[in-house]
């Protein structure tokens, strides 16, 4: 490779054009020099960059350079000029000139087809007519439009735009204008929706730039997503403890670690998940099962399920015990006709990768499931889309696109992400001191110690509130200003606090809504929604969800005082059809509303 200096870099001192030029060259075959194993060794016929890692005086381009060179493992080693001929022949050609070069698809487009949630044409149509409103862009489209006509100097700034059916793109993505409601369309489109499912900050950055661009996007994601009242709610705490990092995977499918969520309410015939994850691409299926299967059964929905699409393991790991996993690889090679090979390993170490993705399947299914929790079945396909389609932190890359195509270039760049991700792993900070609350402030309850209405607390809530903070109790303790239909006590330790997040931008999760004074001067709140039903002093109540609160400020209300309200109950029957009527008998084991939680409250309806 060849390249001609800019005007600023002809400026530069001798050894720091030598340097420059190891840079491009290390960023030009960045694919193979990045994170090798063996130390590449770099020839130059100037002898000052030998010393430039020992050096004691920077300038902010040589801190610059550092960063972008802290990711290559090398030597330099100097080279006499008159052994290095063919280097000082490229670098002297007087016809050189600097050319583009052709665009390159590095994977079929097909293999993308899929991965994002498509945006409405509306929505496209909305951008073009802000395109025209935001002065910012002026210029750029410009650039864009008529990059002949405009000084040299703009148009290499806006080289990587260009105008494509009225809509501004840069590096071939849709440029968003400075339009706060488009932008908030697309972080609700890219995060809130069923094949998003509320992935965190990283993973809805690389959702949404992969089709659209605008200045401060990853400052505005992350924003939104800490903000988001959902994943607050769902997600609660996350647990500081020493990592136990397992061995970096040849190649997808061969390292494979399964697990189990159990205890699940029942739905079609199942009461629990089996979790299969592959440790190299991160790709997981959620396999609805029994809690009672035994091995032979889970070999063979392995086999169904995961054998079919992705061959027999190497490795296992599972946090059973060995006699349970001898048994499910003694099934699976039953099942397979083959016989057992002693070169599959058992790992009996607790999988804390697999824990993982249990946790985020359950913070997935909990705002999606109904309040009686008997159909997350259905939600599992989602699920696994919305995981296997978006970006691994380990790895770089989201696991549908490793798998779809297995390069031997890909496969040797994974390989060194995950390296690099558990040395950040290594070095994650376990000393972080508790929060501080000040009266006013709102905040996060968790909810593992509180006694909750739905039937599991695996895909509940894992916190209530947000509640604000009324006083300090001591050194680690708070005063919460709670709803009177919790009836608990109002002191809680700091470590089941977490702070609330909100943001003044985007607007887009609930906030409680003011009541309408009747004209006799009453309270009327909206009813969102029919949640539960049971049976008190002879009558049966339904569980009621007000439009802008919260779920543990439901109240409970007569059936009979609620026909009013059609739709919704037409909505309730049909997501439960088991459901009483109000005029309905009531059997004797029919549930009863439990004493203390949850209250009728007066003026509500």
């Amino acid at each position: 490779m060849s390249a001609s200096f800019s005007p600023a870099e002809l400026n530069y001192d001798t050894h720091d054009k030598e340097l420059l030029a190891i840079i491009h060259a290390f960023e030009h075959w960045r694919i193979f020099l990045e994170g090798t194993e063996h130390p590449v060794t770099v020839l130059t016929d100037h002898k000052n960059p030998n010393y430039w890692k020992s050096a004691r005086t920077f300038n902010r381009r040589h801190a610059r350079w550092h960063l972008i060179l802290v990711s290559y493992n090398f030597v330099i080693a100097y080279q006499p000029g008159k052994q290095s001929q063919k280097p000082d022949a490229l670098s002297m050609r007087a016809d050189h000139n600097e050319i583009e070069p052709s665009p390159q698809i590095m994977l079929p487009e097909t293999q993308f087809e899929g991965f994002g949630a498509e945006v409405t044409t509306l929505l496209l149509e909305q951008i073009k007519e802000a395109l025209q409103d935001d002065p910012s862009l002026d210029t750029v489209i410009a650039a864009a439009a008529h990059p002949d006509s405009m000084p040299h100097s703009i148009a290499a700034k806006f080289k990587d735009y260009t105008l494509q059916d009225s809509l501004l793109l840069y590096q071939g993505r849709i440029v968003v204008p400075d339009e706060p409601k488009i932008k908030q369309q697309l972080l609700s489109h890219f995060h809130d929706s069923l094949v998003s499912g509320h992935q965190g900050r990283a993973r809805t950055l690389e959702l949404i730039s992969f089709h659209y661009y605008w200045p401060a996007m990853k400052f505005q994601v992350n924003r939104y997503v800490e903000s988001c009242e959902i994943c607050q709610r769902n997600k609660g705490h996350v647990q500081h403890f020493a990592l136990k990092l397992l061995s970096v995977p040849a190649g997808p499918w061969e390292d494979v670690s399964y697990d189990f969520i159990v205890k699940l309410p029942k739905c079609r015939g199942n009461n629990s998940i089996l979790v299969v994850v592959d440790g190299f691409s991160k790709m997981v299926h959620f396999i609805p099962c029994k809690e009672t299967a035994t091995a032979e059964d889970i070999a063979q929905l392995f086999l169904e399920h995961v054998w079919k699409l992705h061959g027999t393991p190497k490795h296992t790991v599972s946090d059973r015990g060995p006699t349970f996993n001898s048994k499910f690889l003694r099934a699976l090679y039953k099942a397979l006709h083959i016989a057992p090979s002693y070169s599959t390993a058992y790992h009996p170490q607790s999988d804390g990768q697999t824990e993982i993705k249990n946790q985020w399947l359950e913070a997935y299914l909990c705002p999606l499931i109904n309040h009686r929790q008997s159909d997350w079945v259905d939600w599992l396909p989602l699920a696994e889309f919305a995981h296997n389609n978006a970006r691994s932190e380990a790895t770089g890359k989201s696991p549908l696109e490793i798998v779809a195509k297995q390069l031997a270039d890909t496969i040797k760049e994974v390989q060194t992400s995950i390296k690099w991700a558990q040395e950040r792993y290594k070095q994650a900070d376990k000393g972080k001191q508790p929060p501080k609350f000040a009266p006013g402030d709102k905040v996060w309850l968790l909810a593992s110690n509180i006694t909750s209405q739905p039937p599991n607390k695996k895909v509940d809530h894992k916190q209530y509130g947000p509640f604000s903070v009324l006083e300090r109790v001591g050194s680690h303790a708070y005063c919460l200003a709670l709803p009177d239909t919790m009836q608990i006590h109002d002191v809680f330790h700091v470590s089941l606090l977490t702070a609330y997040k909100s943001d003044t931008e985007f607007k887009c999760h609930f906030t409680p809504l003011p009541p309408v004074i009747t004209a006799e001067g009453k309270e009327e709140y909206q009813v969102d929604k029919f949640v539960d039903w049971a049976a008190e002093d002879g009558i049966w109540k339904y569980r009621v969800r007000l439009k802008g609160y919260a779920p543990h400020e439901d109240t409970w209300e007569p059936a009979k005082d609620l026909q009013q309200c059609e739709d919704q109950l037409c909505k309730f029957f049909a997501n439960y059809p088991a459901a009483p009527k109000a005029a309905n008998p009531i059997p004797m084991d029919a549930p009863k509303v439990k004493k203390g939680r949850l209250q009728k409250r007066s003026n509500k309806l």
